[in-house]
């Protein structure tokens, strides 16, 4: 009568090995990522890059509200205010696609689904935690993007780096924390000039 449990044990055991063993291929985890990622249409993200701390909030149709080193940066998908307020001044100008560069918001919104995966690479970090890398390439050979590695936790629920290589640069975004979909009133990326602020309209 002791063998049973001692058998159930072992087939546990085994049952734990064989998961803990478990191979993703990059079609997975590419499907995966744009199951939850794919169709967003709000983005609220706390990021560092290029060693700065930002806080980007962000909304279809080229709205967003980003906070960094203490400057103030909203769009509302047709006027972009730049407030700073340690000189008392904000920057007014008309938001021009072409000049808007590759930002978080736009890889989210306008990117990620025109990628198609090319190779998985499981990384291991110094404090023995795992993470895997998803190398993607452009399906147009004509966009700038040339190749992205995004980085993702071992239960592939999270993208933790976004690296991108284009024709020019590269780039790379480290995620502290992300929100998808949440509600975001349109006043958020609204500004409005405080009392004895500068304003200088480049429009």
């Amino acid at each position: 009568m002791k063998k049973i449990p001692i058998i159930l044990f072992y087939i546990v055991l085994l049952n734990y090995s064989l998961l803990s063993q478990v191979q993703y291929d990059k079609n997975t985890v590419y499907k995966n990522l744009i199951t939850k990622y794919g169709k967003i249409n709000t983005i609220a993200v706390v990021l560092e890059e290029s060693g700065n701390n930002l806080v980007l909030k962000a909304k279809r149709g080229n709205k967003y509200n980003i906070s960094m080193s203490g400057i103030n940066v909203i769009s509302d998908g047709k006027t972009i205010w730049t407030y700073n307020p340690m000189i008392k001044n904000v920057v007014i100008s008309n938001f021009v696609a072409d000049m808007s560069g590759l930002t978080l918001d736009y890889f989210f919104f306008n990117v990620i689904e025109k990628l198609q995966p090319v190779a998985l690479k499981t990384e291991v970090s110094t404090s023995k935690k795992k993470r895997l890398i998803l190398e993607l390439q452009a399906k147009d050979k004509n966009m700038e993007i040339q190749k992205v590695n995004l980085f993702i936790n071992e239960k592939i629920s999270n993208i933790t780096a976004i690296e991108v290589t284009t024709k020019s640069n590269v780039q790379k975004w480290t995620i502290k924390n992300l929100d998808i979909n949440k509600t975001m009133p349109d006043t958020l990326f609204l500004f409005k000039t405080p009392k004895g602020v500068e304003e200088i309209d480049m429009r």
